[in-house]
């Protein structure tokens, strides 16, 4: 009897055992395809805000992206650019130009985004 409730054990643990590493494999999976997806979204950023860049004159403009993720695994992310011409603007069209940038980008990354000029 002891003989037949441990194998019955050991068969159910295997199962819970199995059954947790395809449920791990699949997180594992799910996680890649938003880390690919991230990706794009950050390239398509940082491209669409160098053409509003060069729209205003700046061409060669540095533009870095860099991200926090918070607890729940939302990420808030921050551009930064650089360019020499950005401080030859009038405040207005320098402050024009960052909503512009934060607007676009938050539409991109679906994300609260802060655009820091230096």
């Amino acid at each position: 009897m002891k003989t037949f409730v441990c194998g019955i054990m050991i068969m159910v643990m295997m199962v819970c055992g199995i059954s947790t590493t395809v449920k791990a494999a699949a997180i594992n999976e799910s996680e890649q395809i938003s880390r690919e997806e991230y990706k794009k979204m950050e390239e398509e950023c940082v491209n669409h805000i160098k053409i509003l860049l060069v729209e205003k004159g700046c061409k060669d403009a540095g533009v870095s992206l860099t991200y926090v993720t918070n607890d729940d695994v939302l990420r808030e992310y921050t551009v930064v650019i650089h360019h020499k011409n950005i401080d030859r603007m009038a405040q207005d069209e320098r402050l024009i130009l960052i909503d512009r940038m934060r607007e676009e980008a938050e539409k991109i990354l679906l994300s609260k985004t802060k655009v820091k000029i230096f």
